[in-house]
């Protein structure tokens, strides 16, 4: 295999990699497709791949933490990198993630578990992710065993869905108990 080729593929795996790689998880992809490719080798692609994106032109960087890899963007262009990450975050709440935010914003304080009880379907990722972008956070723990965490929304939440107050959310209508229709 050429030099060219085995960077392609090095560069291919930790692109789509959402997170480090260790050194070793590398070269077991590559010697399973490519038996003939020695660690030896596999290593000195990713010092070279390390080099050409040191290079001034490059917008990424390859981070090297003991024996793990990841694509990052290089630390300079962080401002540029925000203002695309940050408008698509607010762009790209799922339907999953809107029924949570939700759940929460209406039933706060709440748990994980009594989400998870309402939806039918676990909601760690989810909550996680709301975590993350700040619409809901940490409101506390509930006095029982296993202490479990309290969810409740943040001011970002109110700014983000246009309401000034919890108590100025809309009203819920039960339509199940209505003749409607009949």
């Amino acid at each position: 295999m050429t030099e060219p080729r085995l960077l392609g593929i090095i560069e291919s795996i930790l692109f789509v990699a959402s997170e480090a790689i260790s050194g070793k998880d590398i070269i077991r992809v590559i010697s399973e497709e490519c038996p003939e490719m020695t660690a030896k080798e596999v290593r000195y692609a990713l010092d070279r791949l390390g080099e050409k994106y040191r290079s001034e032109s490059s917008g990424l960087f390859l981070l090297k933490i003991q024996d793990t890899y990841q694509l990052v963007s290089k630390k300079e262009n962080n401002p540029f990198v925000e203002k695309i990450t940050v408008k698509r975050k607010k762009k790209t709440l799922s339907q999953a993630a809107l029924e949570v935010i939700s759940i929460i914003a209406y039933k706060q304080p709440i748990t994980k578990i009594e989400i998870d009880e309402i939806r039918g379907v676990k909601s760690d990722g989810i909550i996680s992710n709301l975590t993350e972008y700040g619409l809901i956070e940490e409101k506390g723990r509930l006095d029982r065993i296993g202490r479990p965490i309290l969810y409740g929304t943040t001011e970002m939440f109110l700014k983000e869905f246009g309401i000034d107050s919890i108590k100025n959310l809309p009203k819920i209508v039960n339509t199940e108990n209505t003749n409607e229709g009949l």
